[in-house]
């Protein structure tokens, strides 16, 4: 199978987080038919080829997001322009996913070290895949995982660090706003603030920003609001400690400020 046809059938195959299955029983099947020995736990693969020396694992995933509006064409149809291919996956990560399979077709007698292959499911759903097979692939000396890079080496990943804020105001008519307290006005200007922040650059991943991604607030049009709540993302770098952070952005905003999430931290190799 070419390169471009062996692409075309993982990207003809739906497999949207959740629904793996179809794609990885493929690449099975591809894999068993080239004399790998795979073995898989749910929908994620992994095999192995060289006998001794240092373990690098090579990963990438079979799950891709939905679809979303406005495609042109069938997202589950592969279709070529010149040299490039459109389909659901095609870069992310459908492509590193046949680069391996190639690789591991040409490596399958490889001397002095060893390589490890591992199709994970469910990456983009908070990488479920590869937390259940890591523990199974043993010892490993270096990764490489695939991903969409425009084939830079990424040896640094951004942390994400969600902040729930929280304006309190007093509520009252707008007939009487001189009485009351906008906690939309209050927000307004925390916002401001957010916007105008500065956080120490990376080498590697430059600047973190604190965007605003969500405001909720007012219950109806003649009312002042008593509470305005908008939600704060920062995909942080490494040198930037989570709840530091945190901290610094609660001092310097009038709204309350709670940590939603920081489950995902920065990393540099």
């Amino acid at each position: 199978m070419t390169p471009a046809a062996l692409l075309e059938s993982l990207v003809a195959i739906p497999s949207v987080s959740h629904a793996e299955q179809a794609l990885a029983d493929h690449v099975a099947a591809l894999l068993g038919a080239e004399g790998f020995e795979v073995r898989r736990t749910g929908n994620s693969l992994w095999f192995e080829v060289g006998t001794e020396g240092p373990r690098i694992l090579f990963a990438s995933h079979l799950d891709t997001v939905p679809p979303c509006d406005g495609w042109s064409s069938d997202p589950f149809t592969p279709s070529w322009n010149g040299d490039r291919l459109t389909g659901l996956g095609a870069n992310d990560a459908k492509g590193c996913v046949a680069a391996m399979i190639l690789a591991a077709v040409e490596l399958r007698d490889l001397k002095g070290a060893r390589a490890v292959f591992a199709f994970t499911e469910g990456e983009e759903v908070g990488g479920k895949g590869i937390r259940e097979v890591l523990p199974d692939l043993g010892r490993l000396d270096a990764a490489v995982v695939g991903e969409p890079t425009g084939l830079e080496i990424c040896a640094a990943q951004r942390g994400m660090l969600i902040l729930r804020c929280t304006a309190r105001g007093e509520a009252a008519h707008v007939a009487h706003s001189p009485l009351g307290e906008n906690a939309i006005h209050k927000a307004a200007r925390d916002i401001q603030k957010l916007a105008a922040m500065t956080f120490e650059p990376h080498p590697l991943l430059g600047e973190t920003r604190a965007q605003v991604t969500q405001v909720q607030g007012g219950r109806a049009r003649n009312q002042v609001l008593d509470a305005c709540e908008f939600f704060v993302d920062l995909r942080t770098t490494p040198n930037l400690d989570h709840a530091l952070t945190a901290e610094r952005i609660a001092l310097e905003l009038e709204s309350e400020v709670a940590v939603h999430s920081m489950r995902y931290e920065a990393v540099a190799t």
